[in-house]
């Protein structure tokens, strides 16, 4: 289910009137961050990331676009919620995410995040762990910025698997 939240919603009535109605509805992300006066994070060595468009289907009957992961409405059996306690790698991956997006280090934000994980491949979408997401989506959303590339993720990995010293 998505978060939800009080929305103001501008109805135009005949006549050209238009008036605000409040309602619930569902929390509404963006990346143009203009509105909010909020610049792009980026950080001494970084690009800012650019506009995107995240991979996203077109429901032409509905004029709704969704990106494949968005499965609210669609029919589909119900999830299966495990609880369990978070690994070590689950807690290293929050902690390290949200080191990037805090005020002091401003390298990756939440909304950055979020498109990195949305723009992952279906098949690595549905096939990785929740925090294995987040960690692709901030790894994609660095090598876009020039904070690393993927050459540096490579041989880090390559090292941590004992790969090379």
């Amino acid at each position: 289910k998505r978060p939800r939240t009080n929305i103001a919603m501008r109805i135009k009535r005949p006549g050209g009137r238009e008036r605000m109605r409040r309602t619930e509805g569902p929390i509404i992300m963006t990346t143009d961050n203009s509105e909010r006066g909020h610049e792009h994070a980026h950080g001494p060595d970084c690009d800012p990331a650019p506009d995107h468009d995240p991979g996203s289907e077109h429901d032409h009957e509905h004029g709704h676009h969704h990106a494949f992961h968005d499965m609210g409405g669609e029919p589909r059996p119900g999830f299966i919620i495990q609880e369990h306690d978070p690994s070590e790698f689950d807690k290293d991956v929050d902690v390290l995410v949200n080191l990037l997006a805090s005020k002091e280090v401003a390298l990756v934000r939440p909304d950055e995040r979020r498109r990195g994980i949305e723009e992952l491949p279906r098949e690595v979408y549905f096939s990785v762990p929740y925090y294995q997401r987040w960690l692709y989506g901030v790894a994609a959303i660095l090598v876009e910025k020039n904070c690393l590339t993927t050459d540096e993720i490579a041989a880090t990995m390559d090292r941590l698997r004992g790969g090379e010293s």
